[in-house]
């Protein structure tokens, strides 16, 4: 089954639409998940709350791509469930490390002025996201979306450890001076 024969059971009401999508998307899933959570039962249960989620928002979301709306479902549940843990719970560091190392950027506060400074940063980051070459993008939205660690992202690009983080520690740099230049950080 492909991703058009998954949606169009989502769209009808099948039941099976979750489990299709699961046997299309729980690994994939699962990886997110992991990179995030320490615990595979946690892993799981994101994983389960995703595909309840998708069944529930599918038909009105209309994803274009079934395997990214769902793995974006399950690193929101994964984030959620990372967020309610204490200090002593929290995953495996690849998640805390990058949160250090980007820091808080989207604001928690909920008021409509904060609202629309945050998208506008959204959109300045995405800009200077689509912006980096190719290898230094898919490893920034490794590190900082996916969690992976820099081990396995070196794996992946054919880089060493210390490569990346070099790479990521530029790569901030430049993220920062491109915020500092369209006035979001002095």
């Amino acid at each position: 089954m492909n991703d058009e024969e998954v949606l169009a059971l989502y769209y009808s009401g099948d039941p099976s639409a979750s489990a299709e999508a699961d046997r299309l998307y729980g690994n994939y899933c699962r990886s997110v998940a992991s990179n995030i959570l320490n615990d595979p039962r946690d892993v799981e249960e994101c994983v389960s709350d995703a595909l309840l989620t998708a069944w529930q928002t599918v038909p009105e979301a209309k994803p274009k791509r079934l395997g990214a709306y769902l793995a974006r479902l399950t690193r929101n549940a994964a984030l959620n469930r990372y967020r309610s843990f204490t200090a002593e719970k929290r995953g495996g560091g690849a998640a805390e490390l990058a949160f250090s190392e980007i820091g808080e950027i989207v604001s928690p506060h909920g008021n409509p002025e904060d609202e629309a400074v945050t998208h506008e940063l959204s959109e300045v980051i995405s800009e200077f996201i689509r912006g980096l070459p190719d290898g230094q993008r898919e490893m920034f939205i490794d590190f900082f979306w996916y969690f992976e660690k820099p081990a396995e992202i070196a794996l992946k690009h054919g880089k060493t450890r210390n490569n990346v983080h070099t790479q990521m520690r530029k790569i901030l740099k430049k993220l920062q001076k491109y915020l500092i230049e369209r006035g979001f950080y002095q």
